[in-house]
């Protein structure tokens, strides 16, 4: 993860954080297909 923010900062994101690529994930997510995808796996 830090990996993915050092390079969103190179990129220009001087801001870019691990708790804001989180957040932008989280909000990218779609429940309904996580569930499906989590739920054909055994853990």
């Amino acid at each position: 993860m830090d990996n993915k923010v050092q390079e969103l900062k190179t990129r220009g994101l001087k801001c870019a954080s691990r708790s804001l690529l989180i957040r932008y994930a989280i909000a990218q997510l779609d429940l309904d297909k996580a569930f499906k995808d989590l739920s054909d796996q055994s853990f």
